[in-house]
Protein backbone atom coordinates (compact mmCIF):
# COMPACT_ATOMS: atom_id res chain seq x y z
CA UNK A 1 0.00 0.00 0.00
CA UNK A 2 2.98 2.51 0.67
CA UNK A 3 4.82 1.49 -2.31
CA UNK A 4 1.45 2.13 -4.16
CA UNK A 5 0.95 5.55 -2.83
CA UNK A 6 4.72 6.77 -2.84
CA UNK A 7 3.83 5.77 -6.86
CA UNK A 8 1.08 7.71 -7.40
CA UNK A 9 2.29 10.82 -5.84
CA UNK A 10 5.27 10.34 -8.39
CA UNK A 11 3.36 10.14 -11.11
CA UNK A 12 1.34 13.14 -10.19
CA UNK A 13 4.47 14.91 -9.46
CA UNK A 14 5.36 14.40 -13.29
CA UNK A 15 2.12 16.10 -14.38
CA UNK A 16 2.42 18.76 -12.68
CA UNK A 17 6.18 19.76 -12.99
CA UNK A 18 7.31 19.76 -16.80
CA UNK A 19 11.21 20.56 -15.58
CA UNK A 20 11.88 17.41 -14.48
CA UNK A 21 15.45 18.68 -12.44
CA UNK A 22 12.53 20.99 -10.44
CA UNK A 23 10.54 18.32 -9.96
CA UNK A 24 13.36 16.70 -8.41
CA UNK A 25 14.09 19.38 -6.01
CA UNK A 26 10.73 19.52 -5.09
CA UNK A 27 10.16 15.97 -4.40
CA UNK A 28 13.88 16.62 -2.11
CA UNK A 29 12.20 20.18 0.02
CA UNK A 30 8.70 18.12 0.55
CA UNK A 31 10.96 15.04 2.35
CA UNK A 32 13.27 17.52 3.94
CA UNK A 33 10.10 19.13 5.61
CA UNK A 34 8.86 15.93 7.00
CA UNK A 35 12.52 15.66 8.51
CA UNK A 36 11.92 18.53 10.32
CA UNK A 37 9.20 17.04 12.75
CA UNK A 38 10.98 13.53 13.12
CA UNK A 39 13.34 13.14 16.30
CA UNK A 40 16.25 10.95 15.56
CA UNK A 41 17.88 8.22 17.44
CA UNK A 42 21.70 8.82 17.46
CA UNK A 43 23.57 5.44 18.13
CA UNK A 44 26.94 5.07 17.27
CA UNK A 45 27.73 1.86 17.92
CA UNK A 46 28.17 -0.05 13.94
CA UNK A 47 27.22 -3.33 15.61
CA UNK A 48 23.60 -2.05 17.21
CA UNK A 49 21.49 -2.21 14.55
CA UNK A 50 18.42 -2.53 15.79
CA UNK A 51 18.84 0.95 17.03
CA UNK A 52 20.31 1.91 13.84
CA UNK A 53 17.43 1.07 11.59
CA UNK A 54 15.11 3.02 13.68
CA UNK A 55 16.49 6.32 12.05
CA UNK A 56 14.14 6.76 9.07
CA UNK A 57 14.42 10.56 8.44
CA UNK A 58 17.75 11.81 7.67
CA UNK A 59 17.90 15.62 5.87
CA UNK A 60 18.72 15.92 2.41
CA UNK A 61 21.49 18.28 0.81
CA UNK A 62 21.52 17.05 -2.49
CA UNK A 63 19.14 17.80 -5.95
CA UNK A 64 18.35 14.54 -6.02
CA UNK A 65 16.97 12.01 -3.99
CA UNK A 66 18.36 9.06 -5.35
CA UNK A 67 22.12 10.80 -5.12
CA UNK A 68 20.68 10.86 -1.71
CA UNK A 69 20.71 7.16 -0.61
CA UNK A 70 23.38 4.80 0.58
CA UNK A 71 25.09 8.58 1.36
CA UNK A 72 27.01 7.88 -1.78
CA UNK A 73 27.06 11.60 -3.26
CA UNK A 74 27.80 12.94 0.28
CA UNK A 75 30.80 10.35 0.55
CA UNK A 76 31.84 11.83 -3.25
CA UNK A 77 31.56 15.40 -2.18
CA UNK A 78 33.43 15.06 1.23
CA UNK A 79 35.95 13.12 -0.64
CA UNK A 80 36.96 15.44 -3.46
CA UNK A 81 35.86 18.98 -1.03
CA UNK A 82 32.97 19.86 -3.29
CA UNK A 83 30.75 21.56 -1.61
CA UNK A 84 27.63 21.89 -3.75
CA UNK A 85 24.84 19.09 -4.66
CA UNK A 86 26.27 17.21 -7.33
CA UNK A 87 24.18 18.36 -11.22
CA UNK A 88 23.96 14.48 -12.41
CA UNK A 89 22.06 11.32 -11.32
CA UNK A 90 24.50 8.63 -9.72
CA UNK A 91 23.46 4.75 -10.40
CA UNK A 92 23.08 3.49 -7.12
CA UNK A 93 25.03 0.32 -7.38
CA UNK A 94 25.62 -2.66 -9.95
CA UNK A 95 22.99 -3.08 -12.69
CA UNK A 96 23.23 -6.10 -15.11
CA UNK A 97 21.14 -6.42 -18.22
CA UNK A 98 19.84 -3.72 -20.33
CA UNK A 99 17.94 -2.34 -17.61
CA UNK A 100 17.39 1.34 -17.60
CA UNK A 101 16.29 3.67 -14.58
CA UNK A 102 14.30 6.58 -16.76
CA UNK A 103 14.47 9.09 -14.08
CA UNK A 104 17.91 9.10 -13.97
CA UNK A 105 18.88 8.14 -17.63
CA UNK A 106 16.22 9.08 -20.00
CA UNK A 107 13.92 11.77 -18.53
CA UNK A 108 16.24 12.53 -15.64
CA UNK A 109 16.63 16.50 -15.86
CA UNK A 110 20.56 16.17 -16.16
CA UNK A 111 22.56 15.61 -19.15
CA UNK A 112 24.94 13.10 -16.91
CA UNK A 113 24.89 10.08 -15.10
CA UNK A 114 27.73 9.08 -12.84
CA UNK A 115 28.04 4.93 -12.92
CA UNK A 116 30.73 2.64 -12.24
CA UNK A 117 32.18 1.13 -15.46
CA UNK A 118 32.47 0.66 -19.40
CA UNK A 119 29.64 -2.02 -19.55
CA UNK A 120 27.01 0.24 -17.82
CA UNK A 121 28.45 2.92 -19.67
CA UNK A 122 27.63 1.54 -23.23
CA UNK A 123 24.14 0.30 -22.11
CA UNK A 124 23.29 3.47 -21.24
CA UNK A 125 24.42 5.31 -24.42
CA UNK A 126 22.53 2.82 -26.26
CA UNK A 127 19.70 4.08 -24.53
CA UNK A 128 20.47 7.77 -24.54
CA UNK A 129 23.41 8.37 -27.11
CA UNK A 130 23.66 12.08 -25.90
CA UNK A 131 24.44 11.30 -22.44
CA UNK A 132 27.60 12.33 -20.31
CA UNK A 133 28.41 9.49 -18.64
CA UNK A 134 31.25 9.49 -16.63
CA UNK A 135 32.73 6.04 -14.97
CA UNK A 136 34.11 6.86 -11.63
CA UNK A 137 34.84 2.81 -9.87
CA UNK A 138 33.46 1.64 -7.19
CA UNK A 139 31.82 4.05 -4.48
CA UNK A 140 32.82 2.34 -1.82
CA UNK A 141 36.76 3.47 -2.70
CA UNK A 142 35.83 7.74 -1.92
CA UNK A 143 34.26 6.48 1.73
CA UNK A 144 36.24 6.70 5.28
CA UNK A 145 35.30 3.37 7.85
CA UNK A 146 33.68 4.53 10.83
CA UNK A 147 36.20 2.35 12.43
CA UNK A 148 39.43 3.61 12.13
CA UNK A 149 42.66 1.66 12.17
CA UNK A 150 43.06 0.64 15.94
CA UNK A 151 39.60 -0.25 16.39
CA UNK A 152 39.65 -2.44 13.38
CA UNK A 153 42.37 -4.24 14.34
CA UNK A 154 41.35 -4.98 17.91
CA UNK A 155 38.02 -6.27 16.62
CA UNK A 156 39.84 -8.38 14.42
CA UNK A 157 41.88 -9.98 17.27
CA UNK A 158 39.19 -10.66 19.10
CA UNK A 159 36.78 -12.29 16.58
CA UNK A 160 39.32 -13.73 15.07
CA UNK A 161 39.01 -15.65 11.28
CA UNK A 162 35.84 -13.63 10.21
CA UNK A 163 33.28 -14.76 7.49
CA UNK A 164 31.27 -12.13 6.03
CA UNK A 165 27.86 -13.20 4.71
CA UNK A 166 25.51 -11.19 2.04
CA UNK A 167 22.56 -13.32 1.92
CA UNK A 168 20.09 -12.16 -1.05
CA UNK A 169 17.95 -8.97 -0.04
CA UNK A 170 14.97 -8.00 -0.63
CA UNK A 171 14.49 -3.94 -2.34
CA UNK A 172 11.86 -1.27 -2.64
CA UNK A 173 9.42 -2.79 -4.06
CA UNK A 174 10.99 -6.57 -4.32
CA UNK A 175 10.85 -8.85 -2.04
CA UNK A 176 13.41 -12.03 -2.34
CA UNK A 177 12.34 -15.35 -1.29
CA UNK A 178 15.11 -18.05 -0.59
CA UNK A 179 15.60 -21.07 1.54
CA UNK A 180 17.29 -20.03 4.61
CA UNK A 181 17.51 -23.78 6.09
CA UNK A 182 19.95 -24.08 3.29
CA UNK A 183 21.88 -21.29 3.33
CA UNK A 184 22.59 -21.57 7.31
CA UNK A 185 23.41 -25.39 6.76
CA UNK A 186 26.10 -24.06 3.65
CA UNK A 187 27.38 -21.61 5.92
CA UNK A 188 28.05 -23.89 8.85
CA UNK A 189 30.02 -26.25 6.63
CA UNK A 190 32.16 -23.29 4.64
CA UNK A 191 32.92 -22.17 8.53
CA UNK A 192 33.98 -25.69 9.87
CA UNK A 193 36.10 -26.22 6.32
CA UNK A 194 37.58 -23.22 6.48
CA UNK A 195 37.87 -22.78 10.28
CA UNK A 196 36.53 -19.30 10.98
CA UNK A 197 35.92 -18.20 14.11
CA UNK A 198 33.20 -15.50 13.64
CA UNK A 199 30.09 -15.38 11.05
CA UNK A 200 29.18 -11.74 10.44
CA UNK A 201 25.73 -11.61 8.57
CA UNK A 202 25.02 -8.37 6.76
CA UNK A 203 21.48 -8.20 6.35
CA UNK A 204 19.43 -4.95 4.67
CA UNK A 205 17.22 -3.09 6.94
CA UNK A 206 14.07 -4.86 4.98
CA UNK A 207 14.64 -8.01 5.88
CA UNK A 208 15.59 -7.25 9.47
CA UNK A 209 12.00 -5.98 9.56
CA UNK A 210 10.60 -8.89 8.45
CA UNK A 211 11.95 -10.45 10.85
CA UNK A 212 14.79 -12.57 8.80
CA UNK A 213 17.68 -11.40 11.25
CA UNK A 214 16.16 -14.26 13.81
CA UNK A 215 16.90 -17.29 11.94
CA UNK A 216 20.99 -16.20 11.55
CA UNK A 217 20.84 -15.04 15.24
CA UNK A 218 19.61 -18.13 16.79
CA UNK A 219 22.10 -20.17 14.84
CA UNK A 220 24.66 -18.29 16.61
CA UNK A 221 25.52 -16.09 14.04
CA UNK A 222 25.99 -12.24 14.60
CA UNK A 223 23.98 -9.99 12.17
CA UNK A 224 25.26 -6.66 11.43
CA UNK A 225 23.58 -3.90 8.81
CA UNK A 226 24.64 -1.12 7.27
CA UNK A 227 21.54 0.69 7.92
CA UNK A 228 18.96 2.51 6.13
CA UNK A 229 19.17 3.60 2.44
CA UNK A 230 19.07 6.68 3.50
CA UNK A 231 21.21 6.89 6.32
CA UNK A 232 23.94 8.65 5.58
CA UNK A 233 26.59 6.47 6.92
CA UNK A 234 25.42 3.28 5.37
CA UNK A 235 28.80 3.08 3.10
CA UNK A 236 30.35 3.76 6.12
CA UNK A 237 29.11 0.85 8.06
CA UNK A 238 29.64 -1.41 5.10
CA UNK A 239 33.16 -0.68 4.76
CA UNK A 240 34.04 -1.47 8.53
CA UNK A 241 32.04 -4.59 8.80
CA UNK A 242 34.50 -5.24 4.99
CA UNK A 243 37.81 -4.15 6.56
CA UNK A 244 37.20 -6.91 10.03
CA UNK A 245 36.97 -9.57 7.29
CA UNK A 246 38.95 -12.49 6.33
CA UNK A 247 36.80 -13.89 3.53
CA UNK A 248 33.23 -13.04 2.07
CA UNK A 249 30.63 -15.44 0.75
CA UNK A 250 27.35 -14.62 -0.81
CA UNK A 251 24.40 -16.77 -2.31
CA UNK A 252 23.50 -14.07 -4.95
CA UNK A 253 25.17 -11.48 -7.19
CA UNK A 254 25.27 -7.72 -6.34
CA UNK A 255 27.31 -4.89 -5.81
CA UNK A 256 28.77 -6.31 -2.34
CA UNK A 257 31.16 -8.78 -4.97
CA UNK A 258 33.08 -5.87 -6.27
CA UNK A 259 33.34 -3.61 -2.81
CA UNK A 260 34.74 -6.97 -0.92
CA UNK A 261 37.23 -7.49 -3.63
CA UNK A 262 38.47 -3.95 -3.84
CA UNK A 263 39.26 -3.82 -0.16
CA UNK A 264 41.19 -7.39 -0.74
CA UNK A 265 38.57 -9.74 1.07
CA UNK A 266 38.47 -12.51 -1.15
CA UNK A 267 35.13 -13.51 -2.25
CA UNK A 268 32.64 -16.83 -3.02
CA UNK A 269 29.20 -17.25 -4.22
CA UNK A 270 27.19 -19.78 -3.11
CA UNK A 271 24.27 -20.35 -5.94
CA UNK A 272 21.21 -20.62 -4.95
CA UNK A 273 17.37 -20.24 -6.24
CA UNK A 274 16.32 -17.04 -5.10
CA UNK A 275 12.68 -16.14 -6.03
CA UNK A 276 11.89 -12.41 -6.57
CA UNK A 277 8.36 -10.89 -5.68
CA UNK A 278 7.32 -7.83 -6.89
CA UNK A 279 4.93 -6.14 -4.51
CA UNK A 280 4.04 -3.00 -6.71
CA UNK A 281 3.42 -2.83 -10.41
CA UNK A 282 6.54 -0.47 -11.35
CA UNK A 283 8.62 -3.46 -9.67
CA UNK A 284 7.62 -6.13 -12.44
CA UNK A 285 9.35 -4.89 -14.78
CA UNK A 286 12.65 -4.56 -12.99
CA UNK A 287 12.42 -8.26 -12.20
CA UNK A 288 11.72 -8.62 -16.39
CA UNK A 289 15.56 -6.73 -16.14
CA UNK A 290 16.63 -9.17 -13.85
CA UNK A 291 16.32 -11.85 -16.36
CA UNK A 292 17.42 -10.85 -19.46
CA UNK A 293 19.41 -12.57 -21.44
CA UNK A 294 22.07 -9.79 -21.30
CA UNK A 295 21.93 -9.89 -17.67
CA UNK A 296 21.95 -13.66 -17.39
CA UNK A 297 24.89 -13.52 -19.30
CA UNK A 298 26.96 -11.34 -17.70
CA UNK A 299 26.21 -12.41 -13.88
CA UNK A 300 26.93 -16.16 -15.48
CA UNK A 301 30.47 -14.88 -16.35
CA UNK A 302 30.58 -13.14 -12.55
CA UNK A 303 28.96 -16.30 -11.22
CA UNK A 304 31.79 -18.69 -12.85
CA UNK A 305 34.30 -16.65 -11.74
CA UNK A 306 33.61 -16.99 -8.19
CA UNK A 307 31.51 -20.30 -8.07
CA UNK A 308 34.91 -21.73 -6.36
CA UNK A 309 36.64 -21.22 -2.38
CA UNK A 310 40.14 -19.52 -3.58
CA UNK A 311 42.36 -18.73 -0.67
CA UNK A 312 43.19 -15.44 -2.42
CA UNK A 313 41.66 -12.75 -5.09
CA UNK A 314 42.57 -14.28 -8.24
CA UNK A 315 43.81 -11.88 -11.45
CA UNK A 316 40.79 -13.20 -13.57
CA UNK A 317 38.56 -11.88 -10.45
CA UNK A 318 40.30 -8.63 -10.69
CA UNK A 319 40.31 -8.21 -14.00
CA UNK A 320 35.96 -8.60 -13.93
CA UNK A 321 35.48 -6.60 -10.99
CA UNK A 322 37.31 -3.93 -13.39
CA UNK A 323 34.77 -5.09 -16.03
CA UNK A 324 31.77 -4.62 -13.85
CA UNK A 325 32.89 -2.02 -11.14
CA UNK A 326 34.98 -0.17 -13.29
CA UNK A 327 38.30 -0.38 -10.90
CA UNK A 328 40.37 1.19 -13.55
CA UNK A 329 38.28 4.64 -13.26
CA UNK A 330 38.74 5.62 -9.34
CA UNK A 331 39.54 9.08 -9.21
CA UNK A 332 41.78 10.83 -6.97
CA UNK A 333 40.21 13.17 -4.34
CA UNK A 334 41.63 16.41 -7.33
CA UNK A 335 40.51 14.32 -10.41
CA UNK A 336 36.63 14.09 -8.45
CA UNK A 337 36.61 17.76 -7.46
CA UNK A 338 37.48 18.82 -11.39
CA UNK A 339 35.50 16.04 -12.61
CA UNK A 340 32.26 17.26 -10.47
CA UNK A 341 32.99 20.62 -11.10
CA UNK A 342 32.88 20.64 -14.60
CA UNK A 343 29.69 18.53 -14.35
CA UNK A 344 27.87 21.82 -12.82
CA UNK A 345 29.24 24.22 -15.71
Amino acid sequence: MKNNFREIIINLSKIIFHDEALRKKCIVAIYNLKTLFYRKNKSYDIFNYSENIKNKKFFCHESYMGNFFYGTARSLRMYSNYKKPIKACIEHGIYFGDFINKDEVLKSGYSTVITFGDSRKDVILRHKNDKNVICIGPYIHYVDSILDNTEIENIRRKNGKTLLVFPSHSIGGVNTKYNIDALIEQIKDFKKKHNFKTVLVCLYYKDIEKGVDRAYIDKGFQVVSAGRREDQDFLRRLKSFILISDYALSNSIGTHIGYTILLNVPHIILRQDIEYIPTDVGSKKHIENICDNLAVMQKKEIYETFREYTPKITENQRKICDKYWGFSYMMSKEELRDTLTNISK
